[in-house]
């Protein structure tokens, strides 16, 4: 499981390996919310796409890159979706909220504007040929357009 300090000042690149070529990567500029799909081609850095983003956009973006390949649980985007920030203690109380919310029947309200994030978000990521999937009662994962996800949960 990865954590982060979003460091608002900082650019990180995500390789994503089998989502893009080895020798591209998509870069997010946290302090302007651009996205940007980089590469060489011709011996030349390349920009070949970028998307502007919100910054609950990017809260839900983030922590799906950081988990891949691997499935990003719920807990952990409602705790970078509420705070912008993953740590243990945040996804903790936001393991106990989302499961009061489960057992007490509230879980869409709850839940309703990570969901809305992730759509918006899922639109945006087509330039990159990249979708958001969802795993049933899991969490979501970052795939291609057209993938299919296991139900498998790693």
């Amino acid at each position: 499981m990865f954590y982060y300090e979003q460091n608002e000042d900082a650019i990180h690149h995500f390789s994503l390996t089998g989502l893009i070529k080895e020798d591209e990567t998509i870069s997010i500029d946290y302090q302007n919310g651009y996205v940007s799909h980089l590469g060489i081609l011709n011996n030349r850095a390349h920009h070949y796409s970028g998307i502007q983003l919100t910054g609950n956009e990017i809260r839900v973006l983030v922590p799906l890159f950081m988990n891949f390949p691997y499935h990003c649980p719920y807990e952990i985007l409602h705790a970078s979706y509420n705070s912008g920030r993953m740590d243990e203690k945040l996804i903790a109380m936001s393991r106990i909220t989302l499961q009061d919310a489960l057992e007490n029947g509230y879980w869409n309200e709850e839940f309703r504007g990570v969901r809305g994030t992730i759509s918006r978000v899922r639109r945006k990521l087509i330039v990159f040929n990249l979708d958001i999937g969802s795993i049933l009662q899991t969490g979501y994962q970052l795939q291609k357009i057209g993938q299919k996800i296991s139900q498998k949960v790693s």
